[in-house]
């Protein structure tokens, strides 16, 4: 049974009162919503930038920015190594910490990710050379377009875009009954979030660094780079 049935089940109605496009603008509505909350599926995209290139636009296949990974070649003096490096999006702000001269900065390998606005990365210093990047977050739930399509996922995450839907649905015509939904659509989200806790207690991809620099015994705010070097 799809999503858009499911939904005119519970609200008793086969499109009479809810006309079908008012259902599936609810569908999409909701689960953008409990997709952000939830965060249950992440999804890597490219990111190519040039040599000079200061600002970057962010991919618009992403809903939430999580981190940027890119690779790098280590001489350890007996052989050549591949690592991998991680970064966390940081701010103006920080920026400014690190380096007060950053704009007379020369060209060298990206190794700050400044939010510089909604939609786009300012990368410090400016690439020397073209780079491929890889950024990891949340992309954007697949999009119900018709009474055939349906919702791939958990019985938790599922049954909670269809109570969000009935809220919203209601909430013009029955806003105490639309309050009852959305507590339970609402209480679903959390006991999936625990649920996805208890499953991936120990996976680092959701824990986030407390801060990005660090003071050094030299007095200048450095960063503290990590690397994972990868298998060959």
């Amino acid at each position: 049974m799809s999503i858009v049935s499911q939904v005119q089940i519970l609200l008793n109605d086969t499109g009479v009162f809810w006309p079908v496009p008012n259902v599936l603008d609810a569908i999409n509505e909701a689960q953008l919503w409990v997709f952000a909350q939830t965060k249950w599926a992440r999804v890597g995209v490219p990111l190519n930038v040039t040599v000079g290139q200061d600002i970057v636009p962010i991919p618009s296949q992403l809903l939430i920015t999580g981190w940027i990974e890119g690779t790098k070649t280590v001489n350890t003096g007996n052989a050549t190594l591949i690592t991998s490096v991680r970064f966390f999006p940081t701010t103006q702000r920080e920026l400014e910490h690190f380096l007060r001269t950053w704009r007379g900065h020369g060209l060298e390998e990206p190794g700050y990710f400044v939010l510089w606005d909604a939609s786009h990365f300012r990368l410090f210093p400016r690439p020397d050379q073209a780079y491929t990047f890889t950024i990891w977050g949340i992309g954007y739930p697949t999009e119900i377009v018709d009474i055939t399509s349906d919702i791939v996922g958990p019985p938790n995450y599922v049954q909670a875009i269809q109570n969000y839907t009935v809220a919203l649905l209601l909430e013009a015509t029955r806003p105490d009954l639309a309050d009852v939904y959305m507590q339970i659509a609402e209480d679903q989200i959390i006991a999936f979030r625990k649920q996805l806790r208890n499953h991936q207690s120990h996976n680092i991809r959701r824990l986030r660094p407390g801060k990005r620099f660090d003071l050094q015994q030299s007095g200048t705010i450095r960063e503290l780079p990590t690397y994972y070097p990868l298998e060959t």
